[in-house]
């Protein structure tokens, strides 16, 4: 893999990608950590949601909640005559399969960023029903009108509303590393 310079970072940053990275509590406690400045920072922009897409029954249904809102003249799927009308989930073995790498230990990443780092600035965006229940669909939406906008607001502030009530997937996080004199309550 990669070696790099103990110290040598002032900034490590992920776009997308640190979800690709299996055991990550070892890469971001490890190498990463090794390699930035004392002062440095670990920026990601980033899904941090469940290892593989294995969404928890509850979000599933908040998924088909935001699909239930959308008329079914917007609900066939690309290049398709099937509609889109209830999201089951994702099964494991179909995420191994069409891409080994992804979220493949997704669910560790902000346990480990706030095990190992002090977080500096957290934003969470969301993404974790419209990912899901625009997939197929979203060509609809290209071009607006004042009725797909309205679907559209309506979507956004169900997705609001959900993400005050769990934990975020998509998060944009700046931080620093923690130093063994820091204490955290």
């Amino acid at each position: 893999m990669f070696d790099f310079k103990e110290n040598d970072f002032d900034i490590i940053f992920f776009k997308s990608s640190l979800h690709h990275f299996d055991n990550i509590e070892y890469f971001l406690s490890g190498k990463m950590k090794h390699s930035l400045k004392p002062d440095g920072l670990l920026i990601i922009n980033e899904f941090v949601g469940t290892t593989r897409h294995q969404f928890p029954r509850n979000q599933i249904n908040a998924i088909n909640d935001a699909i239930a809102i959308i008329p079914k003249k917007f609900r066939t799927r690309f290049r398709s005559k099937f509609y889109k009308n209830k999201y089951r989930g994702v099964g494991i073995l179909r995420m191994i399969i069409a891409d080994p790498s992804e979220c493949i230990d997704s669910g560790s990443i902000m346990l480990s960023i706030h095990k190992n780092y002090n977080t500096i600035l957290e934003k969470p965006y969301g993404g974790n029903l419209l990912m899901s229940a625009l997939r197929d669909i979203s060509h609809h939406f290209y071009e607006l009108n004042d009725e797909k906008e309205k679907i559209l607001d309506n979507l956004f502030k169900l997705e609001d509303e959900y993400l005050k009530k769990i934990i975020l997937i998509l998060y944009l996080v700046c931080t620093k590393i923690k130093r063994v004199y820091e204490f955290r309550n």
